[in-house]
């Protein structure tokens, strides 16, 4: 794991089309994982690597640590790299589950870096946007800029 750095901000900001939000939060992750860095940092070469998902994990505000801490929720002791797999991540209101790509949400071609948003994009966040990814997500409630990230190709 290491620090949101500048470079992952405008990377994230390029492959989903929205900027990291959050940051001063105390319940937002302040870091990340080396594989997607380098994964961006490919990506972002023009190289075929990319992320495996579209949509990232949507962290919001836990109402209730003592029952709804995903952490807690999810145990890891005992577990080996090689197990992994066999982890059962819940998907619940305040940390929703990455989208992987699909023919909805294909992987984005990068051009460049993008600027940081001056404001939002107009989404209202009261639609529903369904994809075709043979996953059930419920797009409602989500940030505005998140919503907007469900609607762009």
């Amino acid at each position: 794991m290491q620090n949101i750095t500048e470079f992952v901000n405008r990377a994230c900001d390029a492959y989903f089309k929205v900027k990291l939000g959050d940051q001063d939060k105390s319940w937002a992750p302040h870091k990340v994982c080396k594989s997607c860095v380098e994964l961006l940092r490919s990506w972002s070469k023009g190289k075929e690597k990319h992320l495996p998902f579209a949509i990232p994990m949507i962290w919001r505000e836990s109402k209730n640590h003592f029952d709804d801490c995903y952490f807690c929720m999810v145990s890891i002791m005992g577990c080996k790299m090689s197990d992994r797999h066999l982890l059962n991540y819940p998907n619940l209101e305040f940390a929703i589950r990455p989208v992987p790509h699909c023919s909805d949400l294909p992987v984005p071609i990068f051009t460049e870096f993008l600027g940081l948003y001056d404001s939002e994009d107009g989404a209202n966040s009261e639609e529903v946007n369904d994809h075709d990814c043979g996953y059930d997500v419920d797009f409602r409630g989500l940030p505005r800029s998140l919503l907007s990230l469900t609607k762009r190709n």
